[in-house]
C-alpha cells in the first residue's frame, strides 16, 4: 500500500490524471488529492450535486451538475474556469473529446460544449427529443470510442426495452 487516507464524505465519482486524484463527493463537493502522497486534500470546491463521473485533461476537470450546467475547474488549483448551461438535464458525466466536452442528456441526445478557446460555449444543442430519439424515456449509460468521434448511449425506451445507439459527432 502506498498510502491511505480517510475521506470526509462518500465518493460518487473518481478520476485520476497525471499527479492528482479527483472525486465528487456525496456532500456535493469536488475534491483533489496529490497521487504521490494523499496526505491531505489538495483542494475542494463546493458544487450542487454532480451527475455521473468526471472528465479530466491536462488543464481542467469537468463535471456535469443537476442544475443543468457543465463546469470546468483548473486541474491544479481548483478554481472554476467556466460554466455552461445545458439544454436539459445531464444523464451522465461529461466525456472529453479533442476540442469539446460531450454531455449525454436524459432525452437521449448530446450537448457538445466547445472547449477550444479560453472559455467554453454550447456548440451544438440537440434536436428536439422527439426527433433525436422518439422512443427514449431515459439515458442509462454513455461512453465514447477512443477517437472520440463516435459516442455510444444505452437508453430505455417507452416500451421498457434497452437499446444501445452509436452517434457520430459532425
Amino acid at each position: 500500500m502506498r498510502w491511505r487516507l480517510p475521506l470526509p464524505t462518500t465518493p460518487v465519482s473518481l478520476a485520476a490524471h497525471r499527479d492528482r486524484l479527483y472525486f465528487g463527493g456525496k456532500d456535493g463537493a469536488l475534491y483533489a488529492y496529490r497521487q504521490h502522497s494523499g496526505d491531505r486534500t489538495d483542494w475542494r470546491f463546493l458544487l450542487t450535486a454532480a451527475v455521473g463521473g468526471l472528465a479530466v485533461d491536462d488543464r481542467l476537470v469537468y463535471s456535469a451538475l443537476v442544475d443543468n450546467t457543465v463546469r470546468a475547474f483548473d486541474r491544479v488549483t481548483g478554481n472554476q474556469r467556466w460554466s455552461v448551461s445545458l439544454s436539459t438535464r445531464a444523464a451522465a458525466g461529461p466525456i472529453r473529446s479533442e476540442s469539446a466536452v460531450i454531455v449525454p442528456l436524459t432525452t437521449g441526445a448530446l450537448d457538445v460544449v466547445d472547449t477550444s478557446g479560453k472559455g467554453a460555449s454550447l456548440r451544438r444543442k440537440p434536436e428536439e427529443p422527439s426527433k433525436a430519439a422518439p422512443e427514449v424515456v431515459r439515458t442509462k449509460a454513455a461512453t465514447s470510442a477512443p477517437d472520440a468521434k463516435t459516442f455510444y448511449l444505452v437508453t430505455v425506451g417507452v416500451d421498457g426495452r434497452q437499446v444501445i445507439r452509436a452517434l457520430a459527432l459532425k
